[in-house]
């Protein structure tokens, strides 16, 4: 059966939602009929834990939150808002914004000649992507990117994520402009047999379609790579070993990796090659917008406490010690974790700040464009998307030295590059942004061509001819 006539795809474009009870009694009848007296109790004896927790931490949260701190509602940017800023901008004379259109218009050019060129190789060819996803990510996003860039060009390119995912996926993308259907992992081999290449986007999913390859060797198996998993677990664990193996698992896949830092790492680890694809953002969302003048320097964190790699406690710790040095110059703008995230709760609070909580891509972009600095003491980054995206905006960031992040980072021309783990170095490269007005001035303006040139169509024309190398 073709993938466009399978049953059980939901085209997320048309904002289908998968019917629910209005009525709770019957909810709750449905329930015990299908799952049992007894398991309905368990059900709701956890959903009444859960929401004490929730509480009892939302209590707490309001009970030690300091004097000037707490939570900032942040709006998305819609389509029409973006072309307001422009026209605004246009009267204004806002700087920041010309030089985002200027070199917006000077990549469009070579955008316009990347959708022309895919569409002559690769028209036609149908692409799946196997993303299992729940909520807001920036790799997620990278895949959205990927696929909307791939439509220009007359591919058919889709989304596959799974069926158990979609109420919390539906609450994260509401409007979701992607098409993107929901299954189970033992529909892919079926599915795979309307597509010409079916691509993993992370460590578990290459072993979902391994047997994709058993009973279709026609249809080619690529795996799309934008960081070294295995870096994210203990050594020896069980899910380093996953992500370890998933690099070989398939013998003659198509691996694509976003930055030289994670092909080198995958060199170094397994002895095998890869294809640079390179690395991508929403260069249409993320660019510069009019701001309100402000009499203090805004400083952007992204903050994951449930992410060590990223650093949550020395990020917290550092933006700490800056506000005790400079008071009321600074203004600390957080999002990335919700208010009633337990693992937030522990992080040094002690100083004003405010938290937009877990923000989609269009609230990022408004959020960044009300800032002047943006922070990043990751551990390490396979690329630093949330970085690229504040150049874009015309912020002066600081990202970690080891990583991907050399990708579009140069030190002290459009960025600051730190030793994230020497947490004095940290601290001393934003007192240099917060001290040199003309240092910090000067990486705003060169950040802005940094970031803008990451567009989504070369690295998408560059994965289609990584999977289709014989179309010419």
């Amino acid at each position: 059966m073709p993938a466009s006539d399978s049953p059980s795809k939901t085209n997320i474009s048309t904002n289908t939602r998968a019917s629910n009870p209005s009525n709770p009694v019957t909810h709750v009848i449905k329930i015990i009929r299908q799952e049992g007296l007894l398991r309905f109790f368990v059900l709701a004896f956890n959903k009444v834990i859960w929401q004490l927790r929730f509480y009892l931490t939302l209590i707490r949260f309001k009970l030690t939150t300091p004097k000037g701190a707490g939570l900032i509602k942040i709006e998305d940017v819609s389509q029409s808002e973006r072309a307001a800023d422009l026209r605004q901008a246009d009267l204004t004379q806002d700087e920041r914004v010309r030089d985002g259109n200027r070199w917006s218009e000077h990549f469009l050019i070579e955008r316009t000649g990347l959708i022309s060129a895919g569409k002559a190789r690769f028209v036609h060819r149908r692409v799946l992507f196997i993303l299992p996803i729940q909520g807001v990510g920036g790799g997620s996003n990278s895949v959205f990117l990927a696929v909307k860039a791939m439509q220009k060009m007359g591919v058919d390119a889709q989304i596959m994520n799974l069926q158990a995912y979609r109420k919390p996926f539906e609450k994260a993308y509401p409007n979701i402009d992607v098409p993107l259907f929901f299954g189970e992992i033992s529909d892919i081999p079926e599915l795979a047999t309307g597509y010409d290449a079916v691509v993993a986007t992370s460590n578990v999913t290459v072993g979902w379609i391994a047997p994709v390859q058993k009973l279709h060797p026609e249809i080619v198996i690529g795996y799309y790579i934008q960081d070294y998993e295995a870096y994210f677990y203990p050594p020896g664990s069980e899910g380093y070993q996953t992500a370890a193996a998933s690099y070989t698992l398939i013998p003659g896949q198509v691996r694509c990796v976003t930055t030289r830092w994670i092909y080198d790492q995958i060199r170094q680890h397994h002895n095998i090659d890869c294809h640079l694809v390179g690395g991508h953002i929403d260069t249409d969302l993320f660019r510069p917008r009019p701001r309100l003048p402000s009499q203090t320097i805004r400083i952007a964190a992204m903050i994951r406490p449930v992410s060590e790699r990223r650093n949550p406690r020395l990020t917290m710790e550092i933006l700490r010690q800056a506000s005790q040095l400079y008071g009321a110059r600074l203004e600390f703008m957080l999002f990335g974790c919700e208010p009633y995230d337990p693992d937030f709760l522990p992080l040094p609070r002690d100083f004003p700040w405010r938290l937009a909580g877990e923000l989609r891509p269009a609230q990022i972009a408004n959020l960044l464009n009300q800032c002047d600095i943006f922070v990043d003491f990751s551990v390490f980054q396979g690329l630093g998307l949330t970085a690229m995206e504040s150049l874009c905006c015309g912020l002066a960031a600081i990202v970690p030295g080891k990583g991907g992040a050399s990708t579009f980072a140069r030190h002290e021309e459009n960025c600051l590059v730190v030793d994230t783990s020497d947490q004095q170095a940290c601290l001393k490269a934003l007192q240099h942004l917060i001290d040199d007005d003309s240092l910090r001035h000067k990486l705003q303006q060169n950040a802005i061509p940094s970031g803008l040139q990451f567009y989504p169509e070369l690295p998408a024309f560059n994965l289609l001819q990584a999977l289709f190398p014989g179309d010419k």
